[in-house]
C-alpha cells in the first residue's frame, strides 16, 4: 500500500491516520503544534481542566458513535435545556421528554407563550424524522428565516434561540445556514450532550493512543508541498523534503488553501472564554445559563463542575463564561465587565471572591456557515493529484465534520480514489 503522509493531528487527521493504519497502511502524521487535537484541547491550570473555549460533545453525531469509545472517556452529561436570566430572575426551559422533573417549571416559564413550546416539540418531531443527508439538501437559507416561517415568536427567537445557538455557531444574528441548524437541532434532540471526565482534549488523545508509536511528529510545520509537474510527491518540513505517494491535508481551511495556492472566501468566527474558580456554584442544575438581555456581553455561563467535578480540584468549583465573538477589551477590562454583568444577573452576586484562571481569545474558533457555504467547501475538495483534502472544511465546522472528513479521506485512499 502507498506511503501516506497526513498533515495535521487534529480530529480529522487522527481519524484518517487511524483508519489507514487499521487497514495496514504506512502512515506518518506531521503536526505544527506541541500536542494533538487542533482546537479540541484541554489545558491543566492549577489543578483545573480548562478546555480551549467552552466545548461539548454531541453523542448522537454518527461519527462519534463510530469513532469514539464514550465509555472509556467516562463522559459526563449535561441536561438538555437551559436556565434563562431575564431581568435578574432565573427561568428553566428544559426538554420535558428527557428531564421530566423540570417539565412543570418549563411549561410554566412565563417568558414565552405556550404556542412557542408546542412549536418546539413539533419542529423536533419533524427534524427527527428526516434523514441526515436530506437535512443537508434542504433549501438553503438563514436559520432566522426558517424559524420565522415555523411561526416562532420574536421573543422566543431573541431570548432563547439567539443565545443558545450563539454559543454553538458563535453568532447571534442567526445567519447560519438552516441546514446546519437543522442537523445540530436533531443531534441535540436525539442524544446527550456531554464532556469527557478529563476534558475535551481526552478525545484526540484517545484516537492518538490507537496509532503506532512514533506515528505522530509534533512541532513539525509544513512550509510547502513538493511537486513534480502538477503532481504532489512530498512536502517540506523545516527545510527537509519528505517524500510521499499520497498527502492528506487535514489542516484548517486557510492553511489548506495556502498550501494548494487557491483562493477561498470562508471566514473565521472568533470566541472569547473566561474561566473562574468560584467559592460556590452559582446554581445547582446540570444546565447552561443564557443571558437574554440583547445588550449582553456574556452569551452563556456554565457551572462546569456541576456536570464534571473532575474539571476542578476536590471541593472547588469551575465557572465558564463565554462571549460569542472576539473582544477588543483588555484582559483587565474584560474581566471587570464580565464580573459586573454576572453579578447583576445573579441578584448582585459578589464576584470579588472569584479567581480568574485564564482567558482564551480564539481567533479561528469556527468558520462561518452561512447559506452558500457548501459551494465554497466544494472548492477545497478539488485538490491537486497526489493530495486528498480532509479537515472539517470539507464537511462542516463541527466535531462531526472533522471526524467524518478524516474517515472519508481514508476511504478515498483505500479505494484508490487519488
Amino acid at each position: 500500500m502507498a506511503r501516506v503522509v497526513v498533515v495535521g493531528a487534529g480530529l480529522s487527521g487522527l481519524a484518517c491516520a487511524r483508519a489507514l493504519q487499521n487497514s495496514g497502511a504506512d502512515v506518518q502524521v506531521y503536526e505544527s503544534s506541541d500536542d494533538v487535537g487542533g482546537r479540541v484541547r484541554t489545558d491543566y491550570v492549577e489543578g483545573y481542566r480548562l478546555d480551549r473555549g467552552f466545548q461539548v460533545l454531541l453523542q448522537a453525531y454518527p461519527a462519534v458513535k463510530r469513532d469514539l469509545d464514550l465509555a472509556a472517556l467516562r463522559v459526563c452529561r449535561w441536561d438538555p435545556g437551559a436556565i434563562l436570566i431575564a431581568q435578574g430572575r432565573q427561568y428553566v426551559l428544559a426538554d420535558p421528554r428527557r428531564v421530566p422533573q423540570l417539565a412543570l417549571a418549563s411549561a410554566a416559564c412565563p417568558l414565552f407563550a405556550m404556542s412557542d413550546k408546542i412549536r418546539v416539540l413539533q419542529m423536533t418531531r419533524r427534524l427527527l424524522a428526516i434523514e441526515d443527508k436530506d437535512l443537508f439538501a434542504m433549501p438553503d437559507e438563514p436559520m432566522a428565516d426558517y424559524l420565522h416561517r415555523c411561526g416562532f415568536s420574536q421573543s422566543f427567537i431573541e431570548m432563547f434561540i439567539a443565545p443558545f445557538f450563539g454559543g454553538i455557531f458563535l453568532e447571534t444574528h442567526l445567519e447560519t445556514s438552516v441546514r446546519m441548524f437543522a442537523f445540530v437541532w436533531k443531534m441535540l434532540a436525539k442524544g446527550g450532550t456531554c464532556v469527557p471526565e478529563q476534558g475535551m482534549g481526552a478525545i484526540p488523545h484517545q484516537i492518538a493512543s490507537n496509532l503506532r508509536p512514533g506515528s505522530i511528529l509534533l512541532n513539525s510545520a509544513i512550509s510547502e508541498l513538493i511537486r513534480q509537474g502538477n503532481k504532489v510527491v512530498g512536502l517540506r518540513v523545516a527545510g527537509d523534503v519528505i517524500p510521499a505517494e499520497i498527502v492528506i491535508l487535514a489542516t484548517p481551511f486557510d492553511v489548506t488553501a495556502k498550501l494548494l495556492g487557491i483562493d477561498i472566501s470562508l471566514k473565521w468566527r472568533q470566541s472569547t472564554t473566561l474561566y473562574y474558580s468560584v467559592p460556590r456554584p452559582l446554581y445547582t442544575h446540570r444546565l447552561i445559563t443564557l443571558l437574554t438581555d440583547p445588550r449582553r456581553l456574556v452569551n452563556n455561563v456554565a457551572m462546569v463542575t456541576n456536570v464534571a467535578p473532575a474539571y476542578a480540584p476536590p471541593g472547588k468549583h469551575l465557572l465558564c463564561c463565554s462571549i460569542s465573538q472576539g473582544s477588543t477589551l483588555t484582559d483587565d477590562e474584560l474581566d471587570a465587565a464580565v464580573r459586573r454583568e454576572i453579578g447583576a444577573a445573579y441578584a448582585n452576586e459578589d464576584t470579588r471572591s472569584w479567581r480568574l484562571l485564564k482567558i482564551y481569545r480564539i481567533a479561528n474558533a469556527q468558520f462561518e456557515q452561512r447559506p452558500g457555504v457548501w459551494q465554497q467547501l466544494e472548492l477545497l475538495r478539488k485538490s491537486a493529484p497526489g493530495v486528498i483534502v480532509a479537515g472539517e472544511a470539507t464537511v462542516s465546522s463541527s466535531i462531526e465534520g472533522a471526524l467524518a472528513s478524516g474517515r472519508s479521506a481514508a476511504d478515498r485512499v483505500l479505494n484508490n480514489e487519488t
